[in-house]
């Protein structure tokens, strides 16, 4: 009854992705597994090469298994350097534009971006960027669960795709007509042994 940990978790670190190339996936091949997890049909672990075209690609890891290594964050490398979501940069030196905040916390400078906005009368709208980001994980973790590539393309243009206009259910709106039979506690296997 989830998106699984790539959706509801992962999906922040994909989401600085995609800003930081500013562009979207054209394609997404993944994997992932269970073995631990005594319940439910989630994932333990997913790993996804999103492609984003011209040579471009990000290796995207998360799992949820305790006892493991826990880190969270990401890496960019290119041919001069690599840099860090938290603003760390090695190679070339690289000039980095002062960006002036109010708050050296991010969590704490979108709440004074947004009250700001509100408050000047020009609201924030995010909401296209945040359900660009939400596909990009919902394309890995097709991908993971099928085993199979599959493209933006096939997600928002292919009617043609089994992945086009997927929906999930039970729907959010099927709790609000009563009663409803739950899905199977069956975790999602790719391929054929």
């Amino acid at each position: 009854m989830s998106g699984d940990h790539i959706v509801e978790q992962h999906v922040h670190n994909l989401d600085v992705a995609v800003w930081f190339l500013g562009r979207l996936p054209v394609a997404a091949n993944g994997f992932g597994g269970r073995a631990r997890r005594k319940t439910g049909n989630q994932f333990d672990f997913f790993s996804i090469d999103y492609d984003f075209g011209d040579d471009v690609h990000i290796h995207s890891q998360c799992r949820q298994l305790s006892g493991t290594y826990q880190h969270v964050g990401e890496m960019f490398t290119g041919t001069e350097g690599s840099c860090y979501g938290g603003g760390k940069v090695n190679g070339k030196q690289v000039q980095v534009a002062e960006i002036k905040v109010d708050s050296g916390n991010g969590q704490v400078q979108e709440h004074v971006d947004l009250i700001r906005s509100a408050l000047a009368g020009k609201p924030l709208n995010d909401a296209k960027s945040i359900a660009e980001s939400t596909l990009v994980a919902i394309m890995g973790r097709i991908s993971a669960y099928t085993g199979e590539m599959v493209r933006w393309a096939d997600l928002v243009q292919n009617e043609q795709s089994p992945f086009y206009n997927m929906a999930c259910a039970p729907a959010a709106s099927d709790f609000e007509k009563g009663p409803i039979k739950l899905p199977a506690e069956v975790p999602a296997i790719p391929g054929k042994g």
